[in-house]
């Protein structure tokens, strides 16, 4: 018994090790914070996971969210493909797949416009 849980953590703390994340801060508004995992970019396939917090209004530190989104560099829009909700503790609330083919445009002064330039390998505006 002692040697399956020894096993087993030491599985868990390699797959921690594997999965880690690298949040970097993207886009800061009034509305929220947009983060990217550096780990998870994928330029080639244009992929990455953002972390989405609400900083002002009624759902200001009620939930955060991880989002898997796709961008299409050449006509500057992504799509979310995934996402999961948490609650400030780490409780999962909600988990989903997005609808395919969802395509929004990387409007300007957004953080979809961020989240397209930092997967696509553009540089942030200052």
């Amino acid at each position: 018994m002692k040697k399956w849980l020894i096993a087993a953590l030491a599985g868990f703390a390699l797959l921690g090790t594997a999965q880690a994340e690298n949040w970097r801060l993207i886009y800061d508004h009034n509305d929220g914070q947009y983060f990217i995992d550096d780990a998870s970019l994928d330029q080639a396939n244009h992929k990455a996971r953002f972390k989405l917090i609400p900083k002002d209004g009624p759902l200001s530190g009620y939930f955060y969210i991880i989002l898997t989104e796709e961008a299409d560099c050449a006509k500057n829009q992504y799509q979310i493909l995934h996402y999961d909700v948490y609650q400030p503790s780490g409780t999962l609330t909600e988990s989903a797949d997005a609808p395919p083919n969802a395509w929004l445009p990387a409007i300007p002064n957004t953080s979809g416009e961020q989240g397209v330039k930092a997967i696509c390998g553009q540089p942030k505006e200052k």
